[in-house]
């Protein structure tokens, strides 16, 4: 099964949404991945920060495109605007640049078009991080072309399986011919039954929209490789014991 990266492949990988108000801050951008380690415990600090590109969308506008809050699964939008690279791969945006000083954090960065997706691609790329970039995206049509312009760049479908036209086992096997690596569903899409289907092919799960520690919970009990949510501390509750279970681990 294709593995999320990372070091603790034993547990799902946190994913954590940027906040609301964050804006152009990168201090409380990155607040979440910058905790002292000594004082914090590393399961609370999330393996990868998730924002949005939008604008730009249009060629003749001039306009490039931008970062944004990610949304939390259920649509509502989170967070303030970031700039980002211009088109055609100019110097990489401060968000880049401050990625690359962080050990081992990735970005996940929301695409519904191909421009924004070839900026953040060709921001990254410049800044060396096209390892540690995640691109997702409802479109399957996008991803296939990320995935020809860049294959070190990983990609999750965001999509209901279920739902697919093609059907589920179809999707799955499309998605391991084009290389993408699994899907993101909401948490409660999440399913033992469509960890397997993946698993067969290959590809992974990851889950969003986990506000609190029963959804991170349901999700893990799934089978999920990642869990996403927009708490940090609510993610690694949902990695703990259960209240009122007082077993070792």
């Amino acid at each position: 099964m294709v593995s999320p990266g990372g070091s603790e492949a034993s547990r799902p990988r946190l994913w954590v949404a940027v906040p609301r108000g964050a804006g152009g801050d990168l201090e409380r951008l990155f607040a979440p991945v910058s905790q002292d380690a000594a004082a914090t415990p590393p399961a609370v600090r999330p393996d990868c920060l998730v924002v949005d590109a939008t604008g730009g969308d249009d060629p003749g506008s001039g306009a490039a495109p931008v970062l944004l809050g990610a949304s939390d699964g259920a649509g509502r939008r989170l967070g303030g605007l970031l700039r980002s690279a211009r088109p055609g791969g100019a110097e990489p945006v401060a968000v880049f640049e401050r990625l690359g000083q962080l050990r081992g954090t990735e970005l996940a960065v929301r695409c519904e078009s191909s421009r924004s997706a070839a900026a953040v691609v060709d921001a990254a790329r410049v800044a060396g991080l096209l390892e540690r970039l995640w691109v997702l995206s409802p479109a399957l049509g996008l991803l296939e072309e990320v995935r020809s312009g860049s294959p070190a760049t990983r990609l999750l479908h965001e999509c209901d399986p279920a739902r697919e036209p093609r059907g589920s086992e179809r999707h799955a096997a499309v998605l391991r011919s084009t290389g993408i690596e699994g899907v993101m569903v909401r948490h409660d899409r999440a399913s033992a039954g469509l960890a397997a289907l993946l698993g067969r092919f290959g590809r992974l799960m990851a889950a969003s929209g986990a506000e609190y520690p029963r959804m991170v919970r349901a999700a893990v009990r799934a089978g999920v490789q990642i869990v996403s949510g927009p708490d940090a501390a609510v993610l690694a509750q949902g990695l703990g014991p259960e209240p009122g279970d007082t077993s070792p681990g």
